[in-house]
């Protein structure tokens, strides 16, 4: 499946979430796709609330009211600015009419809504995701929802190079559904790929012929990949390792499931998955 319109969410102009908006706008240009910015603007009275239980003069509540609405809009339009630069760099045309898209084109979307569901209503819509690296717990929110609520692939961006995301890539093979799914979703960018490595950590669960199984799938596609098995019970955590031969490998995409354990398990003794959160660096495609 070609990938013809992708998303990103945003909540501020920090630096992790500029460097997903880069590689956003520079994927539209080399897939040919839409790309919608979906910036996500935190309502002044939400940010009231956290003054709550201060003992604030009415004079200094709506005194702090105004300043945060003036801070919001600053920020919604120094992320615009960015935006537009950044699409004036990558030669993308920007449009702010739905019904008449070119390939590539960006269109940039304010939302004030509930920003679990407008990721999730909007995230639906797209064939693919991009969303920062998390660096706090909003951050870790809006990544999250686009894993767990879209049912779409999700390019996680650390600061990279933005020109080039899947010239070497490296799948983390498992077995399980959500790998599935994510080399299913990975296949416009491994077809194109110059180098795929299969990388397996052999476990009980896992035998070393699963590499090869998913080594043989590709190939139905006409893609070419080297396998790379390692003992998982002799190497360091399994994420740990992955980002190693990732970096051995010179890879700048690794594609693999997202959230294998139940929400519980990842919550009280950590995964692969929020491991990448807090130390790839490099993008991360996954699916859930």
């Amino acid at each position: 499946m070609s990938i013809r319109s992708m998303m990103v969410p945003l909540s501020s102009n920090t630096e992790r979430q500029s460097a997903a908006l880069e590689a956003a706008v520079n994927l539209a240009k080399v897939l040919q796709a839409h790309l919608d910015v979906l910036y996500l603007k935190f309502r002044p009275e939400q940010v009231m609330r956290s003054f709550a239980s201060y003992n604030l003069h009415v004079s200094e509540v709506g005194e702090s009211f105004l300043n945060i609405q003036r801070q919001i809009e600053d920020q919604c339009t120094l992320t615009r600015a960015t935006f537009t630069s950044l699409c004036q760099r990558y030669d993308v045309p920007t449009t702010d009419d739905q019904e008449k898209w070119s390939y590539p084109s960006a269109t940039w979307m304010e939302t004030s809504k509930d920003p679990h569901d407008a990721v999730a209503q909007q995230g639906r819509l797209v064939d693919l995701i991009v969303a920062g690296k998390p660096a706090g717990d909003s951050d870790e929110d809006v990544l999250e929802d686009a894993l767990r609520n879209t049912g779409r692939p999700v390019i996680m961006a650390p600061k990279t190079n933005a020109r080039f995301i899947g010239r070497r890539v490296a799948i983390a093979w498992n077995g399980s559904l959500e790998a599935a799914r994510a080399v299913s979703a990975a296949i416009p960018f491994l077809i194109k790929a110059e180098q795929v490595t299969i990388l397996t950590a052999q476990s009980d669960k896992t035998t070393a012929s699963a590499a090869e199984n998913a080594r043989a799938y590709l190939a139905h596609h006409g893609i070419a990949a080297k396998t790379a098995v390692f003992n998982k019970n002799l190497s360091p955590p399994v994420g740990k390792a992955i980002l190693e031969r990732c970096r051995e490998l010179e890879t700048d995409l690794l594609v693999m499931g997202a959230y294998t354990h139940s929400r519980v398990h990842e919550l009280l003794l950590g995964g692969v998955t929020r491991h990448m959160m807090a130390h790839a660096d490099r993008p991360v495609l996954m699916m859930h």
